[in-house]
């Protein structure tokens, strides 16, 4: 199961067009998914990413184990920095190869409450 997170503004709403064009690619090819909007997923899961950097930020931000997901990054935003560096041309189809790559994640903390 993939969960959906799919940023319809992203990109002055290219994000819209984008995630309609992965369902159809999920749809034809049987692979079960479920958009999530603002519920998080199970721990564990493959969530796929449709947006941009601040779509990326914002669903982290509000994990308490980032490291215990898998993601699927579909650019579908303004500059893509995160996809350039992190993203596969074939997002959807590396679902098939598991075709991952490791990523680290930072945390930041202050002193300030």
């Amino acid at each position: 199961m993939i969960y959906i997170v799919a940023n319809s503004n992203a990109g002055s709403g290219r994000g819209a067009q984008v995630w309609q064009q992965v369902e159809q690619y999920l749809l034809q090819s049987g692979i079960a998914y479920t958009p999530v909007g603002e519920t998080l997923p199970p721990s564990g899961s493959t969530v796929m990413l449709i947006g941009g950097d601040g779509t990326y930020c914002q669903f982290v931000n509000r994990l308490t184990h980032p490291e215990d997901y898998r993601y699927i990054l579909v650019k579908a935003g303004s500059s893509n920095s995160l996809w350039s560096t992190y993203g596969n041309a074939h997002a959807v189809n590396s679902l098939m190869d598991s075709d991952f790559t490791q990523m680290d994640l930072g945390e930041v903390t202050t002193d300030k409450e």
